[in-house]
């Protein structure tokens, strides 16, 4: 009878959140609005449930099924993509996962029976606790102890070590403290990295995780329903796990016989030929089209940050130099200040960016040459120039082209300092699918921007990416191009 009451719940818990699922894909919206729902809607619905009965790893496995089906709908991604990328905060969405959530809500509920006042609910709940982690597979209290152990090293080991405040050691936040909250996350945490393991084992959707030098774009739901249309959304999910339809993915389904070009007839038409490398598609423009995009919000971002840095330095009586400034004893302390950006000394500044379509050519009091940076910021009063480099290859290439750069504009540098100039070379890397390079953020400060507007540039330089990647994708068996405006 037992069994049988406890098959019950299993299958009630099931096809509740089944039907939810098939309510939602009924309705006349588009699948970005559908997974908002399923998020924000569907799962604070069912915690209660999953609170009130221990489902068994085949229920929960049927479940993640269920959900990971009709968010692959929703959100057209490839049916042998991997699902990790809905749920995974890195390279992902954040939805949370409904494994996770019948974890976390069986957590939630045994650290509440082991903490109860009543002594006979506690002495059950440990007697049941102590049964289940002698068990093989799947149990909530084995998730718990290991939640607890990792929580325990953590406020042993950040109390040992040095703040960061002086910038000397690691910098803690906050301390660590062993609550219910910190329980439930750390075992939400654990069960993710058991996630992300497997992923590092597959060879072709698993190659997002080695982009180590890079940025990565971090969505908010605002962004999601309302910066990305369904098709643009679609292809970069597709895209960072290289489950895109493209020839040689479709060959490699059985859904063709070959895997040729469109445009240029190459015979391995994969992904990164038709974004980046494409015979057709360089002479064309295309792939110059998006890298003028991306270098024409960098140069509106710099030229923000020339404005700005003016105006604070106008406004500034005190200038950041070697001197250290005592304060004697029941003085007030100076104001703080202000570090020099690289504008503050010079009002004669010019930027000059090169594109396709309007080439520039380096001053000849600077260095004569024939090399061109896609930017070139001077000062004549100064002696001063800084140029700048951007790439926008494929991720998996980012670092190989960036030492290229610096290799190729080495000598540049050189000759400008043998004319007497202050000069220096900066790259930044774009990649294809919008990730960007760790020293963007360095690059922006550089030119004068503040840490905020520093983030929303490089939010701007990643959504301008992978909308002009999205416009090629969709472009590739066209073979006309018309040239479009620049997006930005």
């Amino acid at each position: 009878a037992v069994v049988s009451t406890q098959s019950g719940h299993y299958g009630r818990a099931l096809t509740k959140v089944q039907n939810l699922l098939s309510k939602v894909d009924n309705i006349v919206l588009d699948g970005k609005k559908k997974a908002w729902i399923f998020q924000f809607g569907i799962i604070p619905y069912v915690q209660w449930d999953f609170m009130q009965t221990e489902l068994d790893e085949s229920t929960v496995s049927k479940l993640e099924a269920a959900v990971n089906r009709f968010l692959k709908k929703w959100l057209k991604l490839a049916r042998c993509a991997d699902p990790s990328i809905l749920y995974r905060g890195v390279c992902g969405l954040r939805i949370d996962n409904i494994r996770n959530v019948v974890l976390a809500a069986r957590a939630n509920t045994e650290v509440t029976l082991c903490t109860s006042k009543d002594p006979v609910v506690r002495a059950v709940a440990k007697r049941r606790r102590e049964v289940e982690q002698c068990l093989d597979g799947y149990s909530t209290p084995k998730k718990i102890k290991t939640a607890v152990q990792e929580i325990e090293f953590k406020k042993a080991f950040y109390h040992n070590i040095r703040k960061g405040n002086d910038r000397r050691g690691l910098s803690v936040e906050k301390k660590v403290k062993l609550t219910k909250k910190t329980l439930v996350e750390e075992v939400k945490k654990l069960s993710n990295d058991e996630k992300i393991t497997r992923v590092m084992s597959l060879a072709v959707q698993g190659r997002w995780t080695k982009w180590e030098d890079l940025v990565q774009v971090d969505l908010d739901w605002k962004e999601v329903l309302y910066g990305f249309s369904p098709s643009m959304l679609s292809f970069w999910l597709n895209s960072i796990q290289d489950t895109l339809p493209d020839p040689v993915n479709l060959r490699r389904w059985g859904k063709a016989f070959e895997a040729k070009c469109v445009l240029c007839g190459w015979t391995n038409c994969s992904q990164i030929h038709i974004l980046c490398s494409c015979r057709i598609a360089l002479e064309q423009g295309r792939i110059s089209w998006r890298h003028d995009s991306i270098l024409n919000v960098i140069v509106k971002w710099m030229k923000i940050g020339k404005v700005g840095a003016t105006n604070s330095f106008k406004k500034s009586d005190q200038l950041a130099t070697d001197k250290i400034l005592f304060v004697k004893a029941g003085a007030p302390r100076a104001k703080k200040r202000v570090k020099p950006s690289f504008w503050h000394d010079g009002s004669d500044w010019k930027i000059l960016m090169d594109s396709r379509s309007a080439p520039y050519q380096i001053p000849p009091q600077i260095v004569s040459s024939s090399l061109r940076p896609d930017i070139c910021v001077y000062s004549l009063s100064r002696k001063k120039v800084c140029f700048v480099e951007l790439t926008s290859p494929f991720e998996e290439n980012i670092r190989l082209w960036k030492a290229k750069k610096q290799l190729k504009y080495a000598g540049l540098v050189d000759d400008a300092k043998s004319n007497g100039w202050e000069a220096s070379c900066l790259t930044i890397e774009v990649g294809a699918r919008g990730f960007v390079s760790m020293n963007t953020h360095s690059l922006f400060r550089f030119f004068g921007l503040t840490p905020k507007d520093s983030k929303t540039a490089r939010k701007e330089i990643s959504k301008v990416a992978i909308k002009c990647s999205h416009f090629i994708w969709i472009s590739r068996c066209n073979p006309l191009w018309s040239h479009p405006a620049r997006v930005c």
